[in-house]
């Protein structure tokens, strides 16, 4: 829960003429606010019953990030902020378009941190419906005279650090890459004009496709990935893994490290010692391993987990879609929450 939140609706790729991106508010408790986007292209108002959902669909051709923007500090950020006096909200920003759909918790921004490792998955896909298919992350400043440095990992070898300049709050930066961008590394670093400022983040995939070990046949089921990152602050040592329901041949996962020396065991029996930014399993091919059973996962030292979703037909109940979540560690639980379906 929060009452400022910022976000984006990365570049992705709907099956279909046309894509939609929706902003789902909801709360225990009634409130109200505003959703403005940063080039002020688009602003509207909200409210919002207790245990309700109230959906803002958010235009397309003012929001979508498109491939030619990656590279370069836009103002397509939009933020959301609750009323004085007005109780905390939960939002999610979901981006679809026919058999398409990937969506995110988003985090407010009291929340956001300074060291994030973008999360994304082997990216198969080149192109699809016409249009480039990249792995990718989307960086947003929330204070002024925000410096990023950024040092990118393209299927597991790091490469070149750079750093991005992001002169206003609301300011963005999309980062492209026709390779697997999981472990690459953003910090928020001080500069000469200014501190080192909370930033938000996001990454995924615009489109890809993943089997698992022992399928490879049936249809490719192209979809985005999309989530918000979890700064590296807020990982934990303890998580549990339960397959979701309709695939019964159980789901990929990746394990990463914050710190070197990472000792990471599954079921009480260590299976990798990482370091910051290393994955376990550390592969970046198309044929994940995954679980199929409910799991415990656990390290000496803090770690994300993030859960998959593959392709269709690979699912064992040729339902859903290659989809990713990014689990919370047991530490961070809370006595409530407001769900979004």
């Amino acid at each position: 829960k929060g009452r400022e939140f910022w976000f984006c609706f990365p570049n992705h790729i709907p099956s279909g003429a046309n894509g939609k991106m929706t902003l789902w508010i909801t709360s225990d408790q009634a409130s109200s606010g505003t959703v403005t986007m940063t080039n002020g292209t688009f602003s509207t108002t909200f409210s919002v019953g207790a245990n309700a959902i109230t959906p803002i669909d958010i235009p397309y051709n003012l929001a979508h990030i498109s491939n030619a923007e990656s590279g370069i500090v836009i103002q397509k950020s939009i933020k959301v902020s609750v009323n004085p006096g007005q109780p905390d909200i939960v939002a999610y920003a979901q981006q679809y378009g026919n058999a398409r759909s990937a969506a995110t918790l988003l985090l407010p921004t009291s929340v956001l941190g300074r060291k994030y490792y973008a999360v994304s998955y082997t990216q198969v896909a080149t192109s699809s419906g016409g249009q480039n298919a990249m792995s990718q992350f989307q960086v947003i400043a929330t204070k002024p005279n925000t410096t990023v440095t950024v040092t990118p990992k393209f299927n597991g070898v790091l490469q070149t650090p750079f750093n991005i300049t992001l002169p206003n709050v609301g300011d963005m930066y999309q980062y492209q890459a026709s390779q697997d961008i999981t472990g690459t590394f953003l910090e928020s670093v001080a500069s000469g004009v200014g501190a080192c400022s909370p930033i938000a983040v996001f990454s995924g995939s615009s489109a890809t496709t993943f089997n698992i070990q022992g399928c490879n046949g049936g249809q490719q089921s192209f979809d985005p990935l999309f989530q918000q990152l979890y700064p590296t602050n807020t990982w934990g040592k303890n998580f549990g893994f339960i397959p979701f329901g309709d695939y019964t041949n159980g789901n990929p996962y990746r394990i990463m490290a914050a710190e070197d020396n990472t000792v990471v065991s599954v079921n009480g029996a260590v299976v990798a010692t990482l370091n910051a930014g290393e994955i376990y399993p550390n592969t970046y091919n198309n044929n994940p391993v995954v679980f199929t059973q409910v799991t415990s996962i656990t390290a000496d030292k803090p770690i994300s987990v993030t859960q998959y979703a593959q392709k269709r037909d690979c699912s064992g109940t040729n339902n859903g879609d290659p989809d990713m979540v990014i689990l919370n560690p047991i530490e961070q639980n809370i006595k409530d929450i407001v769900v979004y379906t």
